[in-house]
């Protein structure tokens, strides 16, 4: 469970994002990851609802996209594209 040091004091959302990124997964996993995704969707309309500061939602929404950055395949092993400027 996520607990603010005595410096900072994140809203509920911001403390639930922060949980929610911790159970990340290290490997793969579509069905866990579909879950997080479901659950940062929540979040999302919930701070919405709430009028939380534009720093929230903009936070929900950048995990939402590392979050579809992560289930992209893998690079080619030299890790550019053949066209690719080097």
């Amino acid at each position: 469970m996520y607990v603010p040091s005595a410096t900072t004091n994140p809203s509920p959302l911001m403390g639930e994002l922060i949980e929610l990124l911790g159970e990340f997964p290290a490997d793969r996993n579509e069905g866990r990851s579909e879950s997080l995704m479901e659950r940062l969707a929540s979040l999302e309309a919930r701070a919405r609802a709430y009028s939380a500061p534009a720093e929230t939602l903009a936070a929900i929404q950048g995990a939402r996209v590392l979050m579809e950055l992560a289930e992209l395949p893998p690079l080619p092993r030299d890790g550019l594209p053949s066209h690719a400027a080097r």
